[in-house]
């Protein structure tokens, strides 16, 4: 049955082996397409299987990583002071916690901390003309055509009003100007997260419709936060896609084949070269 709770501790949330936004996009790849050369790829099917073998291993997290960690961490978590780790800190202070999952520099937790002023006063704003919101909103709901995946989703922020899920999810990026986030978007698989994230609301929360909103705040100083709504347009197909990539991971987890569609005897493959970037727009 579909649920949605609150403050529901990260460690638990993880640990429920269902389908989420991340690893729906490590595997939503070339290999589940019909055309191998349409799409992107992370990873191919065979280190997908090898991962959920615990085979694959985890790389350590960046310095970037960490930052959008800790700025998660800092603006959504009651508790986030047992998540963070500042590496300056002297055993028993306030900084030291030796179960926290994310190890920071005192500058990046200055750099956090800063991120996290910048987005606060436009989450107030949103807060103010929605009403009550809820952080780190945990839902479950079984999805695919069939009903037959068990899906799973942590969102942010998200506040009802009027029968209407608003969703905002924050990101530290390089640039949150539109036309260079709209990019690195596309390129990160943003708009499934925003597909699969309205699907686990109009499953779990009793609502008609959702609003899916990304909050864009630069990784580097000076630093600028922008608020960028989804179309539901372009969600339409998007939705499309991702119901694909659930029926055919099922198909594979059922028929433990994990095989790549390059993997075929003496085939050749054309090979398609990218075009040229047009780097002449600016803003």
């Amino acid at each position: 049955m579909p649920s949605a709770f609150r403050e529901v501790p990260s460690g638990d949330y993880f640990r429920v082996p269902y389908m989420s936004f991340s690893r729906l996009k490590g595997i939503a790849g070339s290999f589940l397409a019909t055309d191998p050369h349409t799409g992107g790829y992370q990873i191919t099917p065979r280190s997908y299987e090898a991962r959920k073998l615990g085979q694959f291993a985890v790389n350590e997290q960046t310095d970037a990583m960490k930052i959008g960690t800790g700025a998660h961490a800092i603006v959504l978590e009651k508790d986030w002071r047992t998540q963070i780790r500042v590496s300056d800190s002297k055993p028993g202070g306030a900084g030291f916690f030796t179960d926290a999952k994310t190890t920071l520099t005192e500058k990046q937790f200055a750099e956090c901390a800063q991120i996290a002023a910048k987005v606060r006063p436009i989450i107030a704003k949103l807060e103010n003309s929605v009403g009550y919101w809820n952080t780190e909103l945990s839902l479950f709901w079984q999805d695919g055509t069939d009903g037959v995946m068990p899906c799973k989703a942590r969102l942010d922020w998200c506040g009802i009003k009027n029968r209407t899920a608003f969703i905002v999810d924050l990101k530290v990026t390089e640039d949150p100007r539109p036309y260079k986030f709209s990019r690195k978007a596309c390129e990160l698989k943003y708009p499934l997260q925003a597909a699969h994230y309205t699907a686990g609301a109009l499953a779990s929360l009793r609502v008609d419709r959702c609003e899916f909103y990304f909050l864009a705040v630069s990784a580097e100083p000076p630093r600028l936060a922008v608020l960028h709504k989804v179309s539901t347009h372009d969600l339409g197909d998007v939705e499309d896609r991702r119901q694909f990539y659930l029926a055919e991971i099922a198909r594979r987890e059922l028929s433990g084949d994990w095989t790549d569609p390059y993997e075929k005897d003496h085939e050749i493959w054309d090979l398609k070269l990218p075009k040229p970037r047009d780097n002449t727009r600016t803003g």
